[in-house]
C-alpha cells in the first residue's frame, strides 16, 4: 500500500520537476522560456486554480478546530524560524521574516493538493482550499509587514513619510490575493459556482 501510494500520486509530481530540470540542463528551455512559463503560471494558471478552489469551499463544513491547529503549527514554525534566523544567524529583521515565511509555508497548491486528490478524491480539496485561503491571508500580512519595515528604514535614512496606500495597491494587483478575494466573494454570493 505504501509503495503503491508512493509510485502513483507522489513520484509523478516530483518527476515533472525532474523533467523540467533536465530540459533546462539540456538547453531545451532557455531563461526567456522559463520566464514566460513562470509568468503564465503566476498570472493565469495559479490564480485560476485558487479561484476555483476558494469559490467551492463549503465554509460551513470546515472543521475550524483542525484549521486552528494548522494555523497554530504554521505560526510556530514561521515565528520560530524567523527568531532562529535573527538570533543565531544574525539576519536582518526583513530577512528573518522572509525565512520564517519560507519555512512555515508548504506548497499546498502544487504538491499537497494533487497528491491528496489522487489518494482521497475531490473531497480532499475542501480542507486544502481552506488552507490555501489562510495562507494567502498570511502572505498578504507578510507583504504588509515587509513594506512597514522598508518604510521605517526610509523614514530613518531619507525622512520619507510612509504611505499605506502603496502596499494596498501592491496587494490589490497581486493575482493570488485577487483570486482568493474573488473566490471568497463568489462563494458567499452564489449557492453554486460553475467549475473552471
Amino acid at each position: 500500500m505504501l509503495l503503491s501510494n508512493l509510485a502513483d500520486p507522489i513520484l509523478p509530481i516530483f518527476m515533472a520537476l525532474m523533467v523540467g530540470y533536465g530540459m533546462r540542463h539540456l538547453r531545451f528551455f532557455d531563461v526567456g522560456a522559463a520566464q514566460t512559463i513562470n509568468r503564465f503560471v503566476f498570472y493565469l494558471a495559479m490564480p485560476g486554480l485558487i479561484f476555483n478552489l476558494v469559490a467551492h469551499i463549503p465554509f460551513g463544513d470546515i472543521d475550524w478546530g483542525t484549521m486552528g491547529v494548522y494555523i497554530g503549527s504554521e505560526a510556530i514554525v514561521y515565528g520560530g524560524s524567523a527568531w532562529c534566523a535573527r538570533r543565531f544567524f544574525k539576519c536582518t529583521l526583513g530577512e528573518s521574516i522572509l525565512l520564517g515565511m519560507a519555512a512555515g509555508f508548504v506548497n499546498h497548491l502544487m504538491f499537497v493538493l494533487p497528491i491528496a486528490q489522487s489518494l482521497h478524491g475531490s473531497i480532499a480539496a475542501q480542507p486544502i482550499a481552506a488552507i490555501v485561503f489562510i495562507d494567502v491571508v498570511v502572505f498578504a500580512l507578510t507583504v504588509f509587514a515587509m513594506d512597514l519595515l522598508k518604510a521605517s528604514e526610509n523614514v530613518k535614512t531619507s525622512g520619507q513619510r510612509y504611505q499605506p496606500g502603496h502596499v494596498l495597491r501592491m496587494l490589490a494587483r497581486n493575482p493570488m490575493v485577487l483570486a482568493c478575494g474573488f473566490g471568497g466573494i463568489a462563494a458567499a454570493l452564489f449557492a453554486q459556482v460553475p467549475s473552471v
